[in-house]
């Protein structure tokens, strides 16, 4: 009987949250100084092998346009990684939403300070020289 019960607790926790029991997961509110109304959410899930899912939903952006997501630091000294393996770029829809994803080792995320989406107003990502920071959200305690 006990190992029943164990066993239906285990897989009701595994259908409730959608992963296996003890997967943990953060959001963080990302926050615009550049649009009032711009918003976003990154949500950080643990997933096997050492790695962490990165998911930002954003919305209120500039319609149909080119956003990249990139790990930053600002001290000791400035430095920035796009997030993830090859593009680490995004389009908004019609409305200004958008969803970007990305697997990366979690020792990487314990290495940045903050999380950044950038507006590419000329629609390349490739071009970094007119970029603006679209929102920011803060990973120091991250890990």
């Amino acid at each position: 009987m006990r190992l029943t019960l164990c066993a239906l607790m285990c897989a009701m926790a595994f259908f409730l949250t959608g992963s296996p029991a003890g997967a943990a997961a953060e959001k963080i509110e990302m926050q615009s100084n550049l649009w009032k109304e711009a918003k976003g959410e990154a949500l950080i899930k643990d997933l096997e092998a050492d790695n962490k899912e990165i998911t930002i939903h954003v919305e209120n952006l500039v319609p149909d346009s080119v956003f990249t997501v990139w790990f930053v630091n600002e001290r000791p000294r400035v430095d920035v990684m796009g997030v993830g393996e090859g593009a680490n770029s995004f389009r908004t829809d019609s409305e200004g939403r958008g969803v970007f994803s990305a697997t990366v080792p979690s020792s990487e995320i314990e290495d940045w300070q903050k999380l950044e989406v950038a507006y590419h107003p000329e629609g390349d990502p490739k071009k970094l020289a007119n970029l603006h920071i679209a929102l920011i959200a803060e990973l120091d305690e991250q890990g």
